[in-house]
């Protein structure tokens, strides 16, 4: 054992060393353990996320995380404008639409959005300023249905705009990939580095001690 000699001179083990050594020795007398407790809290994760009430509030909140929520709302507005245009170029009416597109989109807090919409543009209620007050769709979304409502084109500008934002959102994953990839790799870096040198210091202490 390399850290005999050290050990033998009463000399205690460098503090980095002796967390990487505790963390080695609970892994190798618990890590049965601490694989049950993860596969015990995904579990749990999954389970709270099919509450519906928890899943919308998760849902609400990640559309006000930096980067990631304006790549969900982006990907959310595409299938919308996408759906909506479709059926509404197939002769499906604008409430129908709505109710289809409720379907595709995976957000439960956009969903929600949506729904109000319908309800909304039941009661006589312009499209725009439906979408408007729900605070879930860019402004540039609500313009274009603003846009196309009074123009007559609603459809054609969908299309469009779900093309634009597909772009953008291809853009948005491509920079959330850029800003996560240097953080990989420092995290990695750093977590390498300690365990290194919380080799290597001992190793040199034992070799002053000889």
């Amino acid at each position: 054992n390399i850290l005999a000699p050290l050990l033998e001179s009463g000399r205690d083990l460098p503090w980095i060393t002796s967390i990487v050594k505790a963390c080695s020795d609970a892994l190798l007398a618990y890590g049965w353990l601490f694989a049950i407790l993860i596969v015990a809290a995904v579990a749990t994760v999954v389970w709270l996320l099919r509450i519906p009430h928890i899943r919308f509030a998760v849902d609400a909140r990640l559309l006000r995380a930096p980067l990631l929520g304006e790549l969900v709302r982006r990907q959310a507005v595409v299938r919308v404008c996408l759906v909506v245009a479709t059926l509404m170029q197939s002769g499906v009416g604008f409430l129908e639409s709505i109710e289809i597109a409720c379907g595709v989109v995976k957000n439960r807090a956009v969903r929600k959005g949506l729904e109000n919409v319908g309800e909304s543009v039941k009661r006589g209620r312009e499209i725009a300023d439906a979408l408007e007050e729900t605070h879930v769709f860019p402004p540039s979304a609500v313009q274009v249905f603003r846009v196309g409502q009074q123009s007559g084109h609603l459809e054609a500008l969908l299309l469009r705009l779900a093309e634009d934002y597909d772009q953008q959102s291809d853009w948005a994953a491509q920079r959330l990939a850029a800003a996560i990839e240097p953080a990989m790799i420092l995290l990695l870096a750093a977590l390498v580095g300690t365990i290194v040198f919380a080799t290597v210091l001992p190793i040199m202490e034992a070799g002053d001690v000889l």
